[in-house]
C-alpha cells in the first residue's frame, strides 16, 4: 500500500505541475496574439491615415521585431503542445504497460496456486486476492492495445481456471466439482454423504487441552474454504456482460473459397454445409427452414 501511495501523490504532484505549465502556455498565446492584434492595428491605422507612411512601417525594422518575436512564441507554444502530448501518451502507455505485466503475473499466480486442483484453505484466500487485485488494477489501464492484451490473457487464464476447477465426465466433457470439495472433505471425490453430514465432518472440533510454560496450543485447521475465495474465484470465470464474442463477427456458412475435393478442409466444409441444411434432434434428423444461428 506504500508504493500505491507514493505513485499516487507522485501523480499528484505532476498533475499541479502540468496545470502550472497549462497556465504558462495561455499566457504564451495570449502574449502572442495579442502582439499581433496590436502589430496589425497600427499597420491598418497608419495605413489609413497615410498609404506610404503604413508602407514605411510595415518595412520598418520597429514592426518587424516584434512581429518576429510574436511569431517565434507562437512556435515556441505549438511545439510545446506537440511535444507534451507525445509525453503525455508515451506516459500513459508506460503506465499502461507496467499495470498490464503485473496483472497478468497476478493471474499466472493465482492459477499456479489451484492447478492442482487443491482444496486448502489458506491457499484459496492467497489466490483470490491476487485474482482481485489483478481484475482492479486492470482499471487503470488506459491504452488500448494494452486493453486488448489484458482481455487476451485473461481468456487465456480464464480457459486455463475452468480446466483446473472442473473434472473430466465420463463422456468426455467436463463436470462441476462437488459441494464436498468446498467443505474441505477428504474424500470429496467419492463421498455419498448429504450436505449436512459433510457439514459436520469438516466443521471445527472444539478440544480441550492441557497448557504449561512450556507448550503451545496448536491451532485447529479449518476444512472449509473461505466463501469470499470461493465467490472470486469462480466469478473470475465468467464472461463480463459487455464481452463481444470475436467469432460473432464470422460468416462461418460461407465455404465458397474452400475446396470441395481436396485440402484439410474437406471433411470441415462437408460439415459446414450439413449444418446448414439439417439439424439432429434426438434420433431425428429434420430440415432446416431458417437460417441457423452461431
Amino acid at each position: 500500500m506504500k508504493d500505491l501511495n507514493s505513485n499516487d501523490v507522485k501523480e499528484r504532484t505532476s498533475k499541479k505541475v502540468f496545470s502550472w505549465t497549462d497556465e504558462g502556455v495561455r499566457a504564451g498565446v495570449t502574449m502572442a496574439v495579442l502582439m499581433w492584434i496590436a502589430m496589425w492595428m497600427l499597420l491598418m491605422f497608419a495605413a489609413g491615415s497615410d498609404a506610404r507612411s503604413g508602407f514605411e512601417l510595415a518595412s520598418s525594422k520597429d514592426l518587424l521585431t516584434p512581429t518576429v518575436a510574436a511569431t517565434g512564441v507562437l512556435i515556441a507554444v505549438l511545439a510545446y503542445l506537440r511535444d507534451r502530448g507525445k509525453i503525455e501518451r508515451d506516459r500513459a502507455d508506460a503506465k499502461s504497460k507496467m499495470m498490464y505485466e503485473q496483472c497478468k503475473q497476478g493471474m499466472a499466480d493465482g492459477y499456479e496456486m489451484l492447478k492442482d486442483q487443491n482444496n486448502d484453505r489458506i491457499i484459496w484466500v492467497r489466490a483470490a486476492r491476487v485474482l482481485q487485485r489483478a481484475t482492479t488494477l486492470a482499471e487503470s489501464i488506459s491504452s488500448p492495445e494494452y486493453k486488448l492484451a489484458y482481455e487476451l490473457a485473461r481468456e487465456s487464464m480464464r480457459n486455463q481456471l475452468f480446466e483446473a476447477l472442473t473434472l473430466r465426465g465420463e463422456g468426455g466433457g467436463r463436470d462441476p466439482l462437488p459441494p464436498a470439495f468446498f467443505f474441505g472433505h477428504p474424500e470429496w471425490r467419492t463421498t455419498r454423504k448429504t450436505l449436512d453430514a459433510i457439514a459436520l465432518d469438516t466443521s471445527a472440533q472444539v478440544r480441550v487441552r492441557a497448557v504449561d510454560e512450556n507448550s503451545t496450543v496448536p491451532d485447529m485447521p479449518t476444512k472449509n474454504l473461505s466463501v469470499h475465495s470461493v465467490k472470486v474465484v469462480f466469478s473470475y470465470l465468467e464472461y463480463p456482460e459487455d464481452y463481444k464474442d470475436p467469432l460473432d463477427s464470422v460468416d462461418w456458412m460461407d465455404v465458397s473459397k474452400w475446396p470441395d475435393s481436396s485440402g484439410p478442409q474437406q471433411g470441415a466444409r462437408k460439415y459446414l454445409l450439413h449444418k446448414t441444411q439439417k439439424v439432429a434432434i434426438g434420433d431425428k434428423l429434420v430440415e432446416r427452414t431458417r437460417k441457423p444461428s452461431s
